[in-house]
């Protein structure tokens, strides 16, 4: 079974000018839409496999500058694992949000929808 490191991680979001080189984490779930098709007479709920769907989040260090804004509704390539095969696909920004902790670095976190196949 192959395996991958946190530190060999890398995002790759064309269209957003902020650096994403300062990632600290991400994470992708994917999903899949069930319709159930149980009957009166049936013991046991039965499901039928709906549409499949996927959202990422990924954690940035902030940039003096601030985050750019304007990525935000982009539609662009979002590329979470450049490794054999690649995590991602064609991804829209659906927010941005900023924290800082006394005891760490400002933190810059972006959210996204996948539309598409996740590959």
């Amino acid at each position: 079974m192959a395996q991958f490191h946190g530190k060999s991680g890398s995002v790759t979001f064309t269209g957003v000018s902020t650096a994403l080189d300062t990632v600290t984490n991400w994470s992708v779930n994917a999903t899949a839409d069930t319709a159930e098709k149980t009957s009166m007479n049936d013991t046991f709920k039965t499901y039928l496999a709906g549409f499949k769907d996927w959202t990422a989040t990924v954690e940035c260090q902030a940039d003096d500058a601030g985050p750019d804004i304007t990525a935000l509704g982009s539609e662009a390539a979002l590329v979470l694992l450049s490794s054999s095969p690649d995590i991602g696909g064609t991804a829209i920004c659906t927010g941005i949000s900023m924290a800082v902790d006394a005891n760490d670095v400002g933190k810059t976190t972006f959210t996204f929808q996948g539309s598409g196949t996740l590959a």
